[in-house]
């Protein structure tokens, strides 16, 4: 993954970052390619799938996350770091914590916040239900983590007060956030990731 092929995707697309935060996804995706060998992070590695399953797949979050309170996040089942270290290099200002059980990947991750020097990244190896923060969460952010019902059951200790589950998901079963939970709403939002051919939704239920 090089920076020119990134920031000539991202521009022709009609997004705008820095050169800065393009040079870091770009060593961060590159990263993914040459570990994936040995650590089998994903099945996503051809760069123009990586740009667009890896890349636009997460920002296309940025508009709809800014609009709620996103002081600290969580990305729980995170894998190698998606979407949260796509997220985190965006929104420099909110803190990441970076959920995985699979050791392999969160060593991965921990490398790749050492090389790039990020600082609003923290790693955690551990199970959602087993992990015990010192500080609650504004936004519990699962991508194909789980049911609905199991996501919030597993990790709602996680969440302040005022905080909210947004969950990425492909095709959405509208009933599947129906459950019987006291005082949760769900917000359906279609995204549109560019040159995707596939259904994308955040589910955003507070």
């Amino acid at each position: 993954m090089e920076f020119d092929f990134i920031k000539n995707g991202l521009s022709t697309e009609g997004f705008d970052f820095s050169d800065d935060q393009i040079k870091q996804w770009a060593h961060y995706l590159k990263g993914i390619q040459l570990w994936n060998k040995a650590y089998n992070l994903t099945s996503i590695v051809e760069p123009e799938e990586m740009l667009v399953k890896h890349l636009f797949d997460s920002i296309v979050l940025i508009p709809h996350l800014e609009k709620i309170k996103h002081d600290r996040m969580i990305d729980v089942g995170t894998g190698a770091g998606l979407p949260g270290f796509i997220l985190a290099i965006a929104m420099p200002d909110t803190h990441f914590v970076l959920l995985d059980t699979n050791s392999k990947r969160t060593r991965f991750m921990t490398q790749m916040k050492l090389e790039l020097g990020i600082k609003n990244i923290e790693i955690v190896h551990s199970r959602v239900q087993d992990y015990q923060p010192a500080e609650l969460f504004d936004v519990i952010l699962s991508r194909a983590f789980a049911s609905a019902e199991d996501m919030v059951i597993w990790s709602k200790h996680l969440l302040t007060d005022d905080g909210c589950f947004a969950a990425m998901k492909g095709h959405v079963t509208p009933g599947e956030w129906q459950f019987a939970e006291e005082g949760y709403k769900s917000t359906i939002i279609k995204l549109s990731v560019p040159r995707l051919d596939e259904a994308r939704h955040l589910v955003i239920l507070s």
